[in-house]
This record gives C-alpha cells, sequence and structure tokens, in this order.
C-alpha cells in the first residue's frame, strides 16, 4: 500500500493490507492518524519519513520489525503504544520525532530484549509505560441492538481496544393499562481475563 496522493487527515489502511512499501507514507505531510492492520509485520525504511503532523499511529499486535528510519522526522509524534511481538527496532527508526511516553504492551524484561539500533535516542529517552492499565469500556450499539462495541482506553497511552459483541440478550416488558411497555437489551464481552456488561 502506498499513501493516496493529498491524502490528509486520518488514514485507515484496508484490514486486505498486510504488506506497506518501503517509503510508502513518506512526506506525507497533512496526515495526523493512521492505522495499520492486523496481519502487517514489518514497517520498512522510511515508511512514514517526514510525516511532521503525524500525531497517532496504531500499530497491530502482529509487528515485529520498525526498519530504518521509518518515524524519522514525525515531530509531532509524541506517544507511541509498541506491542510486545516487536523484536527489532532498526537504525534512526525514530529519530527526530517529538516522543515523549512509549507504552509498551510487555514487561520491562521483554523490552530490554529488542534490539535497538543506533540513532534512536528519543525513544530511548522516552518514558516507559509497562503493560496498559485500561478503565471500563464505553459502549456503542448498533441501531437495531444486533450487535454492541466495547471500547477500553489505556490511562497511560490513550490505546485503544474494541471488542464486539454479537450475543445480545433481550427481556421485553408488555405494555400494560397503566406502564408503557419496553425492551431491555444486555451486552456481555470479555476483556483482560474480565467481563463488562452493558
Amino acid at each position: 500500500v502506498v499513501c493516496p496522493e493529498g491524502k490528509q487527515g486520518a488514514f485507515v489502511i484496508p484490514d486486505s493490507v498486510n504488506e506497506i512499501g518501503m517509503r510508502a507514507f513518506q512526506e506525507c505531510r497533512k496526515l495526523t492518524s493512521v492505522k495499520v492492520p492486523e496481519g502487517v509485520t514489518v514497517l520498512p525504511d522510511a515508511a512514514f519519513f517526514n510525516c511532521t503532523n503525524l500525531d497517532n499511529i496504531r500499530l497491530p499486535s502482529t509487528l515485529v520489525t520498525i526498519g530504518n528510519s521509518t518515524f524519522s522526522n514525525c515531530s509531532n509524534l509524541k506517544s507511541i503504544s509498541l506491542p510486545v511481538s516487536l523484536t527489532a527496532i532498526e537504525y534512526s527508526a525514530f529519530n527526530s520525532t517529538g516522543l515523549s511516553d512509549v507504552c509498551y504492551e510487555g514487561t520491562q524484561e521483554q523490552w530490554n530484549d529488542i534490539a535497538i539500533d543506533s540513532g534512536n535516542g528519543t525513544l530511548e529517552n522516552a518514558t516507559k509505560h509497562f503493560g496498559h492499565a485500561y478503565g471500563a469500556p464505553s459502549w456503542t450499539w448498533a441501531q437495531d441492538h444486533s450487535s454492541a462495541e466495547a471500547t477500553f482506553i489505556c490511562t497511560a497511552c490513550g490505546d485503544e481496544k474494541t471488542v464486539v459483541d454479537n450475543v445480545i440478550d433481550s427481556l421485553t416488558v408488555d405494555a400494560t393499562c397503566s406502564a408503557v411497555g419496553y425492551t431491555d437489551y444486555t451486552a456481555e464481552v470479555e476483556f483482560g481475563g474480565q467481563t463488562f456488561s452493558k
């Protein structure tokens, strides 16, 4: 995939994409947010080089390698969430970014095992948050109440995870002469070893 010419604002890379080309988004200075789909394992060299307005990048849990100069000169990138699958961050991947906070899904020991090449001073000096601290979810219902989405946001780094529930319980109370009838819907999701319902 390559960045559509003139694209600005947020861009969601389609779920069907599992490979991003070298320099695919280079110099896309009007991009502010990009979501990389699950299945992508490598962000190649200079993939987001000089995307100076990029301030939000959502990476997949399948990511293994961040290539040379991938986010170099992304001066507006202040924080990033990195998956536990990551094993290599190559030369100057985060050179000249505004990075001050890194949320890493694994432990400090796992972080220490990542091969981080030189030229990544802003990454090395950023404050690290290990694991996520997700709060209670916000819920969004489908208009016909056939499904509900629970969105969890990490209080440390803003990382978002959405879980969809397609099994909805409902209880209908019929109207009477003195009361209005209604249907009460309940959705339940599992997340982080806990059950949440709405």
